[in-house]
């Protein structure tokens, strides 16, 4: 049977935790102290459970919640691992903010360079220090996952 999204408004905290099932591997998790978060559970390749959280409620609607459920049950269809998948996005999400520093970080140094007058053995001090120090232009990001 599916949630209303009524149903999802009026749940109440309990003594435990308790979850809600929508059906499709979806579940509201319902904490004692109140918070709300919708949760994807599944099976592994290894036969392992594993809980996924999708969002907080009300942040991701029932609607919403349903949505990312969908695109989960699709990748697990095809044998792709929903977590591994978060994961990745995570990363990239990383690698394009370190990606939009060093843009920052060496338009700084050309800027400051040509300002300051460096001599080309100070401004190269600088740019290795904010390679070395700020990481960018670094081909090795630091997982923060492990």
């Amino acid at each position: 049977m599916k949630l209303s999204a009524k149903a999802v408004e009026t749940a109440k905290p309990q003594e435990k935790e308790y979850m809600l099932p929508d059906g499709g591997k979806l579940y509201l998790r319902v904490q004692p102290r109140g918070s709300k978060s919708w949760l994807f559970l599944y099976y592994d390749v290894a036969g392992r459970r594993v809980k996924l959280t999708l969002g907080p409620y009300p942040t991701m609607s029932l609607a919403a919640a349903r949505t990312v459920a969908e695109q989960h049950r699709l990748h697990l269809s095809l044998g792709q691992d929903p977590r591994q998948m978060k994961r990745e996005a995570r990363h990239e999400a990383r690698r394009h903010a370190l990606a939009t520093l060093e843009v920052v970080g060496r338009e700084w140094h050309a800027h400051t360079a040509n300002i300051q007058e460096w001599s080309d053995s100070y401004g190269q001090k600088i740019i290795r220090q904010l390679e070395l120090h700020v990481v960018i232009g670094h081909p090795i990001i630091p997982s923060w996952d492990h």
